[in-house]
């Protein structure tokens, strides 16, 4: 997600935007986030970090994803 601007900023201390439905998501492991963009990226990057390493669908997302075959959120939401 999108910092937010701060003309103060330090390198690793960073604050982010964080998309409405985000927190009950993670709540309740579940996506529950609003916007549908945001939330197929979301669900895009649940499945890579919790899915198994060896597992071929699992490869072909984390391809998809560095290929940027997965549409971003909108970095000015």
């Amino acid at each position: 997600m999108p910092a937010k601007y701060d003309p103060n900023w330090r390198i690793g201390h960073f604050t982010r935007h964080l998309p409405a439905g985000y927190r009950k998501s993670v709540a309740r492991d579940k996506n529950l986030v609003v916007d549908p963009v945001t939330r197929a990226y979301y669900e895009a990057l649940r499945h890579i970090t919790r899915d198994r390493l060896n597992d071929p669908r699992g490869l072909r997302r984390i391809v998809d994803f560095n290929l940027g075959k997965v549409a971003a959120p909108d970095r000015e939401m």
